[in-house]
């Protein structure tokens, strides 16, 4: 269920209004992907229904595994690792037309969902 949003043009989609900084197929995708969020109990859900697109959030500035010790070794058992990485991590939607939702989802919640552009790739 979601809980919270951390912008009020998703809030607005959200409540079928059409923000006008929004094209109205970028406001349809974004309404189909919350709907989504919306019914989903748990992660699972989460990751059947929507398949590749959904992932943790990565941070760039962090240079190794963060779950690895400076051996390469892991700390947490396979059995602790879920496909979608620890349970209060942000998590990543792709929705197309180079957007991407970005939210925390605990206890079947989803809270301060954003929508930002997916970063273009440097040629560094």
């Amino acid at each position: 269920m979601i809980r919270s949003f951390a912008s009020p043009d998703l809030l607005a989609v959200w409540r079928g209004r059409q923000p006008e900084c929004m094209h109205p197929r970028l406001a349809f995708a974004v309404r189909r992907d919350l709907a989504i969020i919306h019914a989903a109990i748990d992660q699972n859900d989460l990751l059947q229904a929507c398949g590749e697109r959904l992932q943790p959030l990565e941070d760039p500035s962090v240079p190794f595994d963060a779950d690895a010790d400076p051996n390469g070794i892991p700390i947490n058992t396979a059995d602790e690792i879920t496909a979608l990485g620890a349970p209060n991590e942000l998590k990543t939607l792709r929705v197309g037309y180079g957007w991407w939702l970005i939210f925390q989802f605990r206890a079947g919640d989803a809270q301060g969902i954003d929508l930002e552009a997916v970063p273009e790739p440097s040629d560094d």
